[in-house]
């Protein structure tokens, strides 16, 4: 497993591009998790521009049957809110993972699209073990 990382004070998404179409093309590549988005939408200062790097992207991903996985931190942002329909429509899937503070610490997920499946819409509980994770 190879990691790139990069300090969300310096990034230049050109120069991240770049990097990562590099080692896909070098065929080392199979995965790829993008963490987080929102740190490149800051970096381009532009949001135009932002939303056709990250769309340039993720079809050089598909291009190379990528499995790739965009992570943003919403900040309590929920479904139906400019987030969802900001990356929708170059996402096959979007799940929305929340921490439900009270008693006890719920972890919780929710399908918010699946395309071209149908899914089960709702907000399930989500226990992460020694084991594995648990949704149910």
């Amino acid at each position: 497993m190879e990691h790139f990382y990069v300090s969300p004070v310096e990034l230049q998404i050109d120069e991240i591009a770049h990097e990562i179409l590099r080692r896909i093309k070098a065929g080392r590549v199979r995965r790829v998790v993008l963490d987080a988005i929102g740190d490149l939408e800051f970096a381009s200062q532009d949001s135009a521009r932002y939303r056709d790097f990250l769309y340039s992207l993720t079809q050089a991903f598909a291009t190379h049957n990528l499995t790739t996985m965009l992570l943003v931190e919403t900040g309590g942002v929920i479904a139906g809110t400019a987030l969802s329909t900001e990356v929708s429509y170059m996402s096959d899937n979007i799940l929305l993972l929340e921490m439900l503070y009270g008693d006890d610490l719920t972890r919780t997920v929710r399908i918010l699209k699946s395309r071209g499946s149908r899914h089960e819409g709702r907000r399930l509980e989500m226990r992460i073990s020694n084991d594995g994770v648990e949704v149910g």
